[in-house]
Order: C-alpha cells, then structure tokens, then sequence
C-alpha cells in the first residue's frame, strides 16, 4: 500500500509511553458472503483523493481554494506476489526500497492488538516517507477505572509496530476519556476529529479537533463545533471539504440520529444544513432503519461516499453509501442513497462483532485494491462493555467481494 498525498485509510495533550504492542494471528476465516453493489456512481478510475478546491485549514481562517493530490498509474491487482510497496513511489519500485513493504500473503488478522487494551475505532494514514500511522480508541484501566484514550503506533509492514503512545485522554480537562478519531488531510494540513468520553461524566460528550504538519505531533484538543452542541452528547465527528465549506457529520448520542453542519473553517462559524438531519437509503429506495455511528466521508472517482457503522436490527456492521448528487450544493449531503453491507468475512478474532468501527482505503492507483481496516471482537462484556476488540484488515477490488489478510 504506498503513500499517496491526500490518502485516507475512518483520532496538544501530553503523551505516555505504553507497553510495546502485539501483532497477532487469527486463522478460521470462513466464504465471503458476497454482495451486490448498490446502483450510483460508478467505481473505476482514480484513487481517492482530496476534493477539488479542497479547503485551506488554518484554524479558523477562511477557506482556500486548492487542489487535490493527483493519483499515480495504477498497476494490476495482485502483481508482484502481493507484496505491497509503502515506500511512496509506486507499484514499480522493488519492494522494501525504503525499507517498507506489506507483504499481503504472510500478513494475519488480527495484525494489531495491545495487551490489556481494547482497540477500535481504527483510523489509518499513509504518510509520505512510508510510514504506516495507526489511530484508534484504547479502552483500558486507567486511575482505577475504565476510561478510553485516542492513541495511536506506526509501522512499515503492519506486522512490527512502534510502541503505542496516548495522545489525548481529556483527563486534566475533566473528562473521563477520548475515543473515536478520523483523520484526513485536508489544504495541507493533516486534521484530527475526536469526541469526549465517559457516561459517568457531569458533562455532556463534546466534539474535538487537532491538527499536525507531520501525523505524528498533534495540537491541542480544540472544540469542534461547539456552538451546536453545548448541553447535549455528540460524538463521531467526520469532516468533508467540498465547494469551499466544511461538511461535518456527527451523532446526537442521546436521540441517535445523524446530523449534519456545514462552516467555512474548523473553528466556524457552523449552521445546520437544512433539516439537519441526512437521509439513508438501500438500494431499493427505502431508509434503512438503523443507527447510523463512526463516520468516513471519502471521494471515489469524483463521486462522495458515506462509511457507516450500522446496527439494529443487525449488530455493528459496516455499510457503504453514495450521495446521488455532485456535493456542491449544500442539501446534496443531506441524501445517501445505495446502501449495502460490506460482507466481511468472520475469523477467529471477530466472531461477534465482524467490522466495527471501519476505515476505508482507495489504493487502487498503486495496486489495485481497496483497504478496509476495521475492529473485531469475541465478547461484549469486557472493557465497560466494549469487548477483547483487536484490529483486522481486508482488501477488495470492487467494493463487494473482500477477502482478509492473507487470502
């Protein structure tokens, strides 16, 4: 998987050195359940890339017009016994240039776990020296109790990890925790979107952001978003630039709904688009029916898509969807329509929850392939309920057919 600029793989406080994660194996994976994709934009081209006159993000200044990261050619899938070049030159460079490679045939899922810890809410970056940056949701005991931290570890390979380290865990500000980020790059800048954690805390969950010029050091937590949510519990937020605003999404955690806001920077001003409240639809026409949590907005060949995490009836399942229009009008982000279940397939390390909590890569410029990155658990009663949560990947060419490390 190499570097691409403007490449998403869908979190300044100190920092504390951790115990040096694991990276661990899983075997009894079991047929793909293949899927039709929904009927939309069509799925071949570029890879993803930031939108055209993607947003300047100096907090709080207006938006900039510029340009996104152009993809490079793309090679065939599955070439070059499946090793995977990361070292940000393309597809034609021998493997390990850089000293980097995936090598996807010897890689198994799950490829990162923490002793002690429960990770999820998996964000993933490609950075431009080859270096593979992993963010996510830790949940372990902390003060003597449960708390969450967005934390994050890098690697070359996705099977040695540098030592994980907490970023923000919102502890001197009174919060109980962190969790949930979502990273992309955006006018030059590589912006994280975060929320507060904690059911036992006297405030409301809230909405935060940072921003960094390398993905490795991060500002200061900022709020995001706040003039719409003081006195009430938000949490997963996720940005789009289009048209020269922002697109936030975000979840009322206490009614459950979705909603959507849109503003001319990171710091605002931010209005409610329309009714606020975006639609989701199948394939069929009909709204889905579930909640909607842990969003990714990501341009695939020109054309906006919504990554979901999407339970009852169903049990925290990744879905995919597609805005029928083109994004520059603001009520075009108000209406997903298309969307279907990702089929994962179930191992060892996921057999109750399969995809939770997913990030999607477009690395089909380099090789051919999509990335999903997501978390999978065996029980739901560890960790103040968020269960023995390690991360998995699988990969695909068409969006339908996705086959896990190794396969």
């Amino acid at each position: 998987m190499t570097a691409t600029p403007g490449l998403l793989v869908a979190c300044g406080g100190g920092t504390s050195a951790t115990p040096a994660p694991q990276a661990a194996n899983a075997a009894d994976a079991e047929a793909p359940d293949a899927k039709a994709a929904p009927d939309g934009p069509p799925l071949d081209g570029a890879g993803l890339q930031d939108s055209a006159n993607a947003p300047a993000m100096d907090q709080g200044t207006p938006l900039a017009d510029g340009a996104g990261a152009p993809a490079d050619q793309a090679a065939e899938p599955g070439g070059d016994a499946d090793v995977i070049p990361t070292d940000g030159s393309g597809p034609s460079d021998a493997p390990g240039d850089a000293g980097s490679a995936v090598s996807w045939s010897t890689l198994r899922n799950p490829f990162y776990a923490h002793d002690g810890w429960s990770v999820k809410d998996v964000a993933v970056f490609y950075g431009p020296d080859g270096v593979i940056h992993v963010y996510f949701s830790a949940f372990f005991l902390d003060t003597g109790m449960e708390r969450c931290h967005v934390a994050q570890t890098s690697s070359r390979d996705l099977q040695t990890f540098t030592p994980a380290i907490v970023i923000f865990d919102g502890l001197s500000d009174g919060w109980v925790g962190m969790c949930s980020p979502d990273v992309q790059h955006i006018g030059g800048q590589y912006v994280m979107t975060f929320n507060s954690w904690g059911d036992a805390s006297p405030k409301p969950k809230q909405l935060f952001y940072a921003t960094s010029a390398d993905l490795t050091a991060w500002s200061a937590a900022h709020p995001l978003a706040a003039t719409l949510t003081a006195g009430r519990s938000y949490i997963d937020a996720a940005l789009a630039p289009s048209a020269g605003r922002l697109f936030l999404f975000y979840k009322d955690d206490q009614t459950l709904k979705t909603h959507l806001a849109a503003g001319p920077a990171l710091d605002g001003p931010w209005q409610v688009v329309g009714s606020g409240l975006p639609t989701f639809m199948t394939a069929n026409g009909q709204e889905i029916g579930q909640v909607h949590e842990n969003y990714q907005l990501l341009l695939i060949d020109g054309h906006w898509r919504l990554l979901t995490t999407d339970y009852a009836p169903v049990t925290n399942e990744g879905f995919l969807y597609a805005m029928p229009g083109d994004g520059a009008a603001e009520t075009d982000w108000l209406t997903w329509a298309g969307g279907y279940k990702l089929a994962v397939q179930k191992e060892a390390f996921n057999t109750n929850h399969v995809d939770n909590a997913a990030y999607l890569a477009d690395q089909r410029a380099i090789d051919g392939f999509f990335y999903l990155f997501y978390a999978g658990r065996t029980e739901g009663t560890t960790h103040a309920g968020r269960g023995d949560n390690k991360l998995g990947v699988s990969r695909s060419t068409d969006l339908k057919l996705w086959k896990p490390a190794g396969q």
